[in-house]
This record gives C-alpha cells, sequence and structure tokens, in this order.
C-alpha cells in the first residue's frame, strides 16, 4: 500500500502524544500505515539503485528510517520522530558518511534526490578541487543538472565568499552539498506511482553521484 494522509496522521499524533505506552497500544496502526508502505517504496527502489551503484546497500529493512529518536546528544527529548525517510547510500561501516539517495516525508510536505547528510570535509575539500580543475566527472554532472529542472543545488555556505568572483561559485562556497526537490504536493505522495518517478528522477542524478564517488575516492586517497 504507497503512503497515505493516515500515514502523515499517525507520524503527526504520535510525536504529539510523545508516549511509548501508546505507541505500543497502537503498533499495529504504525506498522500497517507507515512502515509498510516505506517497505515497499524501498523494495521497489532497488533495481534503480543498483543500477547506479551495485555496491550500494539495498536491504529494505537498512533502508527505512526508525521511528525512535536518539535524544542521547540532544536537548529535544521527543521520543519519536514526525520525519521519516528511505535511503541508500554504500555500508558506513567501510565508507565514511556516503552520498546516497533519500526520500523523506512528514506531515509538512516531502523532499527527494541525492546528496550527503553531512559532507566529510576531506570530501568537500575534493568536490572543491573537481570544480576548479574542471575534471570530467564534473563537467558531466553539471551538464547533467543543467539539463534538467526537477532538482536543486542546496546545501549550507560559506558565511563569507571564498570564490566570490568564480563562474562556479555555486558549487565551491557549500560547505554541505545536496540535489533536492522539495514539493507540498501530497497527491504525488500518496501516489501508487511514487517509485517510478523517484527512479526516473534518480537516473537523472545518476552523473551527479559518480561526480561524488570520485571526489570520494579522492579524498580517500588523501587521507
Amino acid at each position: 500500500m504507497p503512503i497515505s494522509r493516515e500515514t502523515l496522521d499517525f507520524l503527526a499524533e504520535n510525536r504529539m502524544r510523545n508516549d511509548k505506552a501508546w505507541f505500543r497500544e497502537n503498533k499495529e496502526r504504525y506498522e500497517t500505515l507507515v512502515k509498510q508502505p516505506m517497505r515497499e517504496i524501498a523494495e521497489k527502489l532497488v533495481p534503480v539503485i543498483e543500477e547506479i551503484d551495485p555496491l550500494m546497500v539495498t536491504r529494505p529493512q537498512s533502508a527505512v528510517s526508525r521511528i525512535y529518536r536518539d535524544t542521547r546528544y540532544s536537548r529535544d527529548k521527543t521520543i519519536f520522530r514526525d520525519v521519516m525517510w528511505v535511503s541508500f547510500q554504500r555500508d558506513k561501516k567501510v565508507y565514511d558518511c556516503p552520498a546516497g539517495f533519500v526520500l523523506e516525508f512528514s506531515p509538512n510536505g516531502f523532499r527527494y534526490g541525492c546528496g550527503y547528510y553531512k559532507t566529510p570535509r576531506p570530501t568537500m575539500q575534493a568536490i572543491r578541487e573537481l570544480v576548479l580543475k574542471n575534471d570530467k566527472s564534473f563537467r558531466e554532472a553539471e551538464k547533467a543538472y543543467r539539463n534538467q529542472h526537477t532538482f536543486q543545488l542546496e546545501g549550507e555556505c560559506y558565511k563569507r565568499a571564498h570564490y566570490p568572483e568564480h563562474p562556479k561559485q555555486e558549487w565551491l562556497e557549500k560547505r554541505t552539498i545536496n540535489f533536492l526537490h522539495n514539493s507540498e504536493d501530497f497527491e504525488l505522495l500518496y501516489s501508487k506511482d511514487l517509485p517510478l518517478m523517484l527512479s526516473r528522477d534518480f537516473l537523472i542524478l545518476k552523473p551527479i553521484y559518480r561526480f561524488f564517488m570520485r571526489a570520494e575516492e579522492l579524498a580517500r586517497l588523501e587521507d
């Protein structure tokens, strides 16, 4: 079954109640309304993810986020998430914060795309080096970005411009980098064709993902 209005209603109510006992009483609703739709999406995305990079972890149970928050180092002690995601990347035990693909949704909207939760500094430096020397992997990534209208280049920037006159400034000034599509079109989120659309759009980002992997290779060599 697809994600539905009831999925988002459950996430909002569960976070508002913030009660483990209530969650246990409603665990079956969670399994049906949240976990099952997310697993089905993950399963349907496996073929395109493996086409993009066979080294990415594609077990659906690994791709689906947990509903419990890790509050050990946070002042916010809210127990449950209302933002959930399906994500794919290489094994984080082998690769340090690798780039990946994600669908993230909440009662406020959803987004999907490719990039980093937090780009490691050596990887970001390698990205800049590839941009500055106009490496082939960058030229292919930039061409893919220019030739589409779905994704936006996002990410935290330096507070002070480091490359104010450079024509590729939008790539160079980032502290972390993502290519994302943000939407509040809930009918699209609820559509049974959502996995098909994600598969098609993720392929648009394939050259950008390869560019990220090239940067990660360089960062590891320089480590």
